[in-house]
């Protein structure tokens, strides 16, 4: 990122999207341009990425969601970690 001109050091897209935090004086053009090279970026990576979906009525409250979310989150690490992950990581 730093190479193309934007000084980040991490990134998420929804504050790109919304015009948050830092990106509050970027252009549409500007941020569509950054949204794209991050797409390029996990596209040319050699990782796997899941999508984890809850179903927000089955939780009353914040706490509840966060809760759901976190055990789903762990629940497809649990599903997708293979030998060739963990052989890695040691």
């Amino acid at each position: 990122m730093k190479d193309s001109g934007w000084n980040i050091e991490y990134i998420h897209t929804g504050p790109v999207i919304r015009r948050e935090n830092g990106f509050t004086e970027y252009s549409i053009d500007e941020r569509r341009s950054l949204i794209y090279k991050m797409f390029n970026f996990v596209i040319k990576c050699p990782i796997n990425f899941c999508t984890v979906a809850i179903k927000r009525k089955e939780a009353t409250n914040k706490v509840q969601l966060s809760g759901k979310l976190g055990k789903a989150i762990n629940q497809m690490l649990t599903d997708h970690m293979d030998y060739t992950f963990i052989s890695q990581m040691s």
